[in-house]
């Protein structure tokens, strides 16, 4: 018997969740003095929502890659637009979360070189999930249920980090109710702007893969002004 759209979204959750949070409580647990493990714990556990594609895709529902969005074919436009729209989440991201980025020290040919390859491994470690399975599995709700779904459960799923401090700026304390309540609603509205900048590419992922790329990079890029104090947590 073949599952439904949402059955297969609900299953890959499931194994989505049982990924990340077995190595970020795994491996944090394990050893947690050793920077370098804790490093790889991230990293690894931010791959968790692609594994867990992977396995719906080869094992569960065996539907294969085709209509991933694996590939490079959107429109220049698409790309310019996903540089604005990456900044653009950057910025709302400084705002809300009073990041402090005249503290933070960035070496720009390392930035470029090594992090932000990174950062474009790690957004594709989430997207091929979210965006690719998940998001399309769900979208027989319609788009903004789909949209709303897609977002807390992938705000929720960064708890394991929130609680462990690993997602923090500054003086932010993300774990505080009032905080995380605002970060939900960033990751929800994100997941909106990845969304749509999916489907009008095409579904061609590497859109929404560089928006999260360079909205996750947001304490590497200066801020252009001072922001006032206006929905802002310290």
């Amino acid at each position: 018997m073949a599952l439904s759209d949402w059955t297969a979204g609900l299953i890959f959750v499931a194994l989505a969740y049982l990924i990340s949070w077995t190595i970020w409580w795994g491996l944090a647990s394990w050893a947690p003095r050793n920077d370098w493990l804790q490093k790889l714990s991230f990293s690894l556990g931010t791959c968790g929502p692609a594994a867990a594609a992977i396995i719906m895709r080869l094992w569960v529902t065996k539907e294969g890659f085709s209509e991933a969005g694996l590939s490079l074919k959107a429109s220049w436009f698409m790309y310019g637009l996903a540089i604005v729209l990456g900044y653009l989440l950057n910025r709302l991201a400084l705002f809300f979360f009073s990041i402090d980025t005249q503290k933070i020290e960035v070496h720009w040919p390392r930035l470029a070189g090594l992090a932000l390859p990174v950062f474009l491994l790690l957004a594709l470690g989430e997207e091929l999930g979210w965006r690719s399975y998940l998001l399309t599995k769900w979208l027989g709700t319609g788009k903004a249920a789909a949209y709303f779904c897609v977002g807390i459960v992938w705000a929720l799923w960064h708890l394991p980090l929130i609680l462990q401090g690993k997602i923090a700026a500054g003086k932010v304390k993300f774990a505080e109710p009032k905080t995380m309540a605002l970060y939900a609603f960033y990751v929800v509205l994100s997941s909106v702007v990845l969304g749509e900048a999916y489907f009008l590419s095409g579904r061609c992922l590497a859109v929404p893969v560089f928006i999260h790329a360079l909205a996750n990079a947001f304490p590497y890029f200066p801020a252009t002004r001072s922001y006032p104090k206006v929905g802002r947590f310290q």
